[in-house]
C-alpha cells in the first residue's frame, strides 16, 4: 500500500519578525532541484568514498567547516568507509523555500504505518534541501543526514551527521510499540530491553530530528524502569550456585546475528580462569528462566558478561564474554 505523508511547515517568530514558508517532499519535489542535488550528493559521496577530503570540503559551507566541533578530517573518512561498504537508500528528502534567510522551520511528517516524526532547523539561507539517507551497515543502520543551502547559484553542504538510526531495522518508534505490547502483556524484562535500545536510537539526527512519540516513550520508559526495580531488584544474588554470583545489569545487545539479552554479573572466580568461568556460566544460563521469567523460550541467545569488581570509572575492569545459545 502506498504510504501517505501528510507534511506541515509552520513558520515561527524570529527576531521578532515573520516570514513565509513553502516546502515540498519526496516525490513531489521539483525534478530539476532533485536532480541538482542528487549531482551534488554523487560527488560528495564520491569524494568521501575515496578519502578526497579536500575535494569534499569544497563541497562544504565555509561556516560549517569552520565551525565543526572536533577532528571534521578523521570523521569524513569514517563517513567515507561506511559509505564504501553498505548499501544507503533514501528515507526522506524536503526542499524548503522561505522568505528570508535563517528563518525556523518545523516539518511534521505523519505516516499511517509507522515513522512519525518532527525536523526542525534553520536553514542558513533561503532555499535549502534536506536529504535523510540510511546506511545499511549492521547490527546498526544510520542514518546520514544532509543539509544543503542556496548560496547565490551554488549548492552547499551546511550540515553533516551519521547517527544511529535503527537495530535489525527496527527504529525507536518499531520499539516503543514493541515494548508497549510487551507491557501491557507483563513481560517487563523484554520491555525493558526493547524501550532501552529506543532510547538510544530516537535521535538519529541530533537536535533537529524528533519522533513524534518521544513524549509517550520517555512516559513508557520510566513506567518500564519503576516496574523493572521492583520485579528485579538489583543486584540479583544466584544463591542456588556455590559461587553465588550477583546479576548487576541486564540490557539489551544488538550483533549480526540479531537483539538479544545482555546479562552482566560479578563472579567470585578468577577473571583470569576462562574454564572456571565457562562451568559457572553454563550452571547461571540453566538457572537463569527462574530469575527472567523463561526468556531461553523468547530469545536464541543470551550475551552474558561477567567481571570481579564493579567499574569505578577511573580503574580499568577485565571482563570476560561468553554467548550460549538455546
Amino acid at each position: 500500500m502506498e504510504k501517505l505523508y501528510i507534511l506541515f511547515c509552520i513558520s515561527l517568530l524570529l527576531s521578532c519578525s515573520t516570514g513565509s514558508t513553502k516546502h515540498s517532499a519526496n516525490e513531489n519535489i521539483d525534478p530539476t532541484i532533485s536532480a541538482l542535488i542528487s549531482t551534488h550528493e554523487q560527488y560528495l559521496l564520491n569524494y568521501l568514498s575515496r578519502d578526497k577530503i579536500a575535494e569534499s570540503k569544497s563541497l562544504m559551507a565555509d561556516h560549517y567547516v569552520n565551525s565543526y566541533q572536533g577532528d571534521l578530517d578523521g570523521f569524513l573518512m569514517q563517513t567515507g568507509a561506511l559509505i564504501n561498504e553498505h548499501k544507503l537508500t533514501i528515507l526522506d528528502q524536503y526542499h524548503i523555500t522561505n522568505s528570508k534567510d535563517n528563518l525556523k522551520n518545523i516539518f511534521y511528517k505523519s505516516d499511517p504505518e509507522k515513522d512519525n516524526y518532527t525536523l526542525k532547523m534553520t536553514p542558513s539561507n533561503k532555499e535549502a534541501f534536506v536529504s535523510l539517507r540510511i546506511i545499511e551497515s549492521s547490527p546498526y543502520q544510520l542514518l546520514l543526514t544532509m543539509v544543503h543551502s542556496k548560496y547565490k547559484d551554488e549548492w552547499k553542504l551546511d550540515l553533516l551527521k551519521v547517527k544511529k538510526y535503527a537495530a535489525h531495522q527496527l527504529n525507536a518508534d518499531d520499539l516503543f510499540l514493541k515494548a508497549k505490547i510487551n507491557y501491557e502483556k507483563g513481560n517487563i524484562f523484554d520491555a525493558n530491553n526493547e524501550i532501552k535500545l529506543a532510547s538510544k536510537l530516537y535521535k538519529p539526527s541530533g537536535r533537529m530530528f524528533y519522533y513524534r512519540n518521544a513524549g509517550a516513550m520517555k512516559t513508557l520508559l520510566e513506567a518500564i524502569v519503576k516496574k523493572s526495580k521492583a520485579k528485579y531488584p538489583l543486584p540479583i544474588e544466584m544463591e542456588e550456585l556455590t559461587t553465588t554470583p550477583k546479576i548487576i545489569n541486564f540490557n539489551p545487545v544488538a550483533l549480526d546475528e540479531g537483539i538479544f539479552p545482555s546479562i552482566t554479573y560479578l563472579t567470585t572466580v578468577s577473571i583470569n580462569d576462562t574454564t572456571a568461568l565457562r562451568i559457572e556460566n553454563g550452571e547461571i544460563h540453566k538457572h537463569i528462566d527462574k530469575v527472567f521469567d523463561n526468556i531461553k523460550s523468547r530469545h536464541s541467545k543470551i550475551h552474558y558478561t561477567t567481571m570481579n569488581e564493579i567499574p569505578s570509572g577511573t580503574n580499568a575492569v577485565k571482563t570476560f564474554r561468553i554467548i550460549q545459545e538455546q
